[in-house]
């Protein structure tokens, strides 16, 4: 029977821990390594909602995007996700980062969902690669508004952005939280940016900079990372019972009424 730390061996060869960033804490979060694995649930969080799932399902190790300890703790308390794993004796392997800046990672992902082809990595002003941050090409240029509704269509997402001036084509990626890095798509010639988060300081920035700018959802532009790992994992372990978690995204929009 394959244990936590075959899935934990199996994930370091697909995307290192050791690339991941220096204030992530990717890789074994909860449980025993020597543990046996017939059951295992993918998520984007480890909520108490999913830890309801896992035990239901009879499972042993939940395998999370982002880490269940993010922050330094001073006391676990009972509904606390991390006290109920371990009572619980279920696993939790995160990749956060790590698997962001793969090959094959959440940002490539987010480029085949988008059809942005040619993806090459995009150097800071150190001349190195920046993490989780890619650069690609539309197979033929858009108005950004028009680009607009094609993400939201592939994502499903509802997106918020600024237009920079002129057609997208040449676009910066980076899943989740990156709107920091748009300044490095936009030094390497990006004519836009799309990541998940943004503030308003980034739309004024990038507009007045020429680079259009979209925001598509943390949670969107994360979670369609699951399936294809999801099927890595079961071609590498077909003994174990591989699911993705039911999750809502707990970012709730209202209805429209002014």
């Amino acid at each position: 029977m394959p244990t936590v730390r075959d899935v934990y061996i199996f994930l370091d060869q697909i995307a290192p821990f050791a690339g991941q960033m220096p204030q992530d804490n990717s890789g074994l979060l909860v449980g025993d390594e020597g543990a046996g694995v017939r059951c295992a649930l993918l998520a984007l969080d480890i909520t108490n909602e999913v830890i309801d799932q896992a035990a239901a399902q009879g499972a042993q190790l939940i395998l999370s995007h982002h880490p269940v300890i993010y922050l330094p703790r001073k006391q676990l308390l009972a509904n606390d996700p991390v006290y109920r794993l371990a009572r619980a004796g279920i696993a939790a392997i995160a990749a956060h980062t790590s698997l962001d800046d793969a090959a094959g990672g959440v940002t490539e992902a987010l480029a085949a969902r988008l059809g942005v082809g040619g993806l090459e990595p995009v150097l800071n002003a150190g001349a190195l690669p920046e993490p989780c941050l890619r650069m690609g090409t539309l197979p033929r240029p858009l108005p950004a508004d028009e680009f607009a509704r094609h993400a939201a269509k592939c994502l499903r997402a509802h997106v918020r952005y600024c237009a920079g001036g002129k057609a997208v084509q040449r676009i910066g990626l980076c899943g989740g939280g990156g709107a920091k890095d748009w300044i490095h798509a936009a030094r390497a010639g990006a004519d836009a940016y799309l990541t998940g988060d943004a503030d308003h300081h980034n739309f004024i920035e990038a507009k007045q900079a020429g680079l259009s700018f979209f925001a598509a959802g943390h949670y969107e532009t994360e979670r369609l990372i699951l399936p294809p790992l999801l099927e890595k994992l079961q071609g590498a372990f077909p003994a174990v019972e591989w699911r993705i978690a039911q999750e809502e995204n707990p970012v709730m929009l209202a209805e429209e009424s002014y």
